[in-house]
């Protein structure tokens, strides 16, 4: 039955296709699904504008929405046919926006601006009362019914290039895994992608700045990766995008802004760009409690901490340093966590510690290791007390100061090797017998003298073996360029006129997929040989940028775009078995060939 369905489509649209004319005027609509609402009622402002195949709008200009809030933005095209004497063929590109209003009254929403090909065209301008109330629950999008596609005899929704997305297809979500902390402590910021529909690329990813915190990534993925999850009676592929541990340094609410992201989605034969945003997110953050704080508390020194000590070795000569090793190991902030600087006293000197710090694996929760190694040197011989210091950290579970002593440390210090009384045998003096003699060493002379007979033969004799090898690099070169060896640019080079060779007779044979995948293979050549740009997985509008920024005229970058959609619509439409007529395409095809070809 299924199969009877697919053929009865693709019957239709040959049979719709012929006698096709493509449109050429450009038609901008812009309508709400309600002139009434609620002040706590969504509004959807959607905006189509249609145009011919062989343009395309080059700037699209919104109201400023004086009087709303916006929460999010799609954007999607569509082909468009339309009967009544010859079909009429044209593209839809349509914008949907949603909008929050934040007053009551008669609001008035400007009309947008559509630049095509010069020409600056406009929607009409709409009013929207806001009642105070909320009119009813959130408002059903009403379709556009001027520019819908027109519906097959067949019993299917959309044409098969075409799908609709709703709003719960794609979600964005933040959450944190607490809503109070106290200043110093983490709290977990997680930012998940639900998904019931193909994810072709993320475009951007926009995170909060969280100023006045510490921010520490937890999973910053090069790939993502999804699992399923049910929600309500839909299965949604939850993508982790982002996980950050953060640690506020000021107390009282802390505010999350809203998260977004620009997204492109697979729906039908189309990629659709959609923006999705999150809520804001309050986070209540309580300062240090005052009872029992010790005095200069270090404010980063907050989480769950062990904390261990150790010396080595413990006797040692004088010239020789100690080792003391602090380490602290939990969950927190490690990166910041500190510790009393130990100062010089007259028995002992101690040098800046040399800090570690390895951050833990674990992606749901900061923290790691961090060790504080301090060199410590001693003033005289005999057994010498290390002076006793505490670290002290706050652990929020228990709302309580915590403080590991490091103490009971002493050091047994002998005299230096080869000292006796202090000084040092041997040391250098006026004493006569400590005076080295001094080996004079003959200075090489320089210039030809330095040069022997026997070097210069040898060089002599092989100077013409030199001039031999510069002569055959040099024959190499030229047998390289005149030949044209394989190069990446060379092969290209060759495939492109292999492949314009394959449009030429596809043409003449009137082989509409041969042709189709042969404009592909061409316009994949040209644009990597002389702007050195490889599409091959790029969306459209990245690729539209990139010939931009390599300074190819923007009319001509409409001109390869619009072609290739074409040739993406004669193919995915199902037109390439029938007698399509490529003469127009051929024309359009040979015109960019010749602009960018050069």
């Amino acid at each position: 039955m299924q199969m009877l369905k697919r053929t009865g489509e693709i019957l239709f649209f040959s049979l719709l296709m012929q006698g096709v004319v493509f449109a050429q005027d450009v038609q901008v609509e812009a309508q709400v699904n309600s002139e009434e609402i609620g002040l706590n009622d969504t509004l959807i402002y959607s905006l189509d504008i249609s145009y011919g195949f062989n343009t395309e709008p080059s700037q699209v200009r919104f109201p400023d929405f004086q009087g709303f809030k916006k929460i999010s933005q799609s954007e999607s095209t569509r082909m468009n046919i339309v009967i009544g004497g010859s079909q009429t063929f044209s593209k839809v590109k349509s914008y949907n926006i949603e909008l929050l209003p934040n007053k009551t009254g008669v609001i008035e929403i400007k009309p947008a601006t559509v630049v095509v090909k010069g020409k600056v065209y406009q929607s009409r301008s709409l009013k929207v009362t806001v009642l105070p109330a909320s009119k009813s629950a959130t408002p059903k999008r009403q379709q556009n019914q001027g520019l819908n596609v027109f519906k097959s005899p067949f019993d299917i929704d959309e044409l098969p290039f075409d799908s609709r997305i709703n709003e719960e297809d794609v979600m964005l979500q933040a959450v944190v895994d607490r809503k109070s902390v106290y200043v110093g402590e983490q709290f977990v910021f997680s930012v998940y992608l639900y998904s019931t529909i193909a994810i072709y690329d993320i475009e951007q990813l926009n995170l909060p700045k969280f100023e006045n915190a510490w921010v520490e990534d937890l999973y910053n993925p090069q790939k993502f990766t999804s699992e399923q999850k049910r929600v309500g009676s839909r299965v949604y592929n939850v993508y982790l995008l982002k996980r950050r541990a953060v640690f506020p340094t000021k107390s009282g609410v802390y505010e999350i802004e809203p998260s977004s992201i620009v997204l492109n989605v697979v729906a039908g034969f189309n990629q659709r760009r959609i923006t999705k945003q999150t809520q804001n997110i309050k986070i209540d953050v309580k300062p240090l409690p005052d009872n029992d704080k010790p005095a200069d508390f270090p404010v980063y020194n907050v989480g769950d901490y062990r904390v261990s000590f150790s010396l080595n070795p413990s006797r040692q000569p004088m010239d020789k340093p100690f080792t003391l090793n602090v380490v602290v190991e939990g969950k927190g902030n490690i990166n910041a966590f500190s510790i009393p600087k130990l100062k010089d006293n007259p028995e002992l000197r101690f040098y800046d510690p040399v800090i570690r710090t390895e951050p833990s694996p674990d992606k749901k929760i900061y923290g790691g290791k961090k060790s504080f190694e301090y060199l410590i040197f001693a003033k005289r011989t005999g057994k010498i007390n290390i002076p006793s210091f505490d670290v002290l950290f706050f652990k929020p579970d228990t709302s309580s100061y915590e403080k590991v002593s490091v103490s009971g440390l002493a050091v047994d210090v002998s005299e230096a090797e080869g000292v006796a009384g202090g000084v040092r045998k041997n040391s250098f003096s006026n004493d006569s017998t400590n005076i080295h003699s001094i080996r004079f060493i003959n200075r090489i002379g320089t210039g030809f003298a330095g040069v022997g007979l026997k070097s210069f033969i040898v060089s002599i004799s092989v100077l013409p073996f030199f001039f031999v090898l510069i002569i055959l690099v040099d024959f190499g070169k030229f047998l390289y360029l005149y030949f044209g060896f394989d190069s990446e640019i060379s092969r290209r080079k060759r495939r492109l006129k292999k492949e314009i060779s394959s449009v030429e007779r596809c043409f003449r044979e009137r082989d509409i997929r041969g042709f189709i995948e042969s404009i592909y293979a061409v316009i994949d050549e040209i644009i990597f040989i002389k702007y050195d740009v490889l599409q091959k997985g790029m969306t459209r509008d990245g690729l539209r940028q990139i010939l931009i920024d390599k300074g190819i005229d923007e009319n001509v970058v409409t001109d390869i775009l619009s072609l290739l959609d074409t040739c993406d619509f004669i193919k995915f439409a199902g037109f390439e078995s029938r007698g399509f007529d490529i003469s127009t395409i051929k024309d359009r095809f040979d015109r960019i060939v010749r602009e960018i070809g050069e």
